[in-house]
């Protein structure tokens, strides 16, 4: 493995951990979407979310 290849995996963990922060903890933005809350609420119902997910 070299370098670079270290880099771009490094490049790539820590943009999927940034948008795994803001869809997981929102509040830290000051703000709540509504279509997330919406997501998170079907989920607790047992609903599909790919529409929500899509919106």
């Amino acid at each position: 493995m070299s370098i670079i290849e270290i880099n771009t995996k490094k490049r790539v963990d820590v943009f999927a951990l940034s948008i795994y922060g803001l869809v997981i903890f929102p509040k830290a933005l000051g703000h709540i979407d509504d279509a997330v809350s919406d997501l998170f609420d079907r989920l607790d119902k047992r609903v599909m979310p790919i529409p929500t997910i899509l919106a």
